[in-house]
């Protein structure tokens, strides 16, 4: 028969071979807007896939993001462009997907995210001109409008008591602009 001490070494040693998260470590920060390892060691025993799930209970509202589903013989997975918001005491979870086997299998120790996942500023821009004329009376008035979009297509509408009209013109570039002209005859 086997003593109790046997029993509870056997069960401590069965934990300490089971599925373990090695990378992220305690204390490291991980800069969101760089490629990140996650890594993990496993024993035959473990399922052969599970869920990467990043976690984040100190903040409010609470994190719990699945990142990916993964084979356990990877032993390793890259996270680039992790779209959550940097701070203190985050976890990684590794969570079995098996049904006979559900839950949490391992989680990471605490770490930092710092940073943003968008590293580099995205912009758009356009440049168009347009220019309109009428004639008028000398009592009428003449007027002109322009205006340049992100997408890059620019309208001008020119109009007075005699005679109205309009042109569009689809221009790219760098800067926005719009310009607009009238001059009475």
């Amino acid at each position: 028969m086997f003593s109790k001490a046997t029993i509870a070494i056997t069960s401590l040693l069965a934990l300490a071979e089971a599925v373990k998260v090695t990378q992220p470590a305690k204390g490291d920060d991980w800069d969101l807007s760089k490629t990140n390892e996650i890594e993990w060691e496993t024993v035959s025993s473990d399922p052969k896939s599970f869920e990467i799930v990043i976690i984040n209970q100190s903040s409010y509202p609470g994190v719990s993001q699945t990142i990916a589903k993964v084979n356990a013989a990877d032993g390793k997975y890259e996270l680039k462009g992790l779209n959550v918001a940097p701070g203190d005491d985050y976890r990684i979870n590794l969570v079995s997907t098996d049904p006979q086997n559900s839950g949490i299998l391992a989680q990471s120790e605490e770490f930092t995210l710092t940073g943003s996942a968008d590293s580099s500023s995205a912009s758009a821009s356009a440049t168009a001109s347009a220019s309109a004329s009428g004639s008028a009376s000398a009592s009428a008035s003449a007027s002109a409008s322009a205006s340049a979009s992100a997408t890059g297509s620019a309208t001008a509408t020119a109009s007075d008591a005699a005679s109205s009209g309009s042109a569009t013109r689809t221009a790219t570039g760098t800067a926005a602009s719009g310009t607009s002209t009238t001059a009475p005859q």
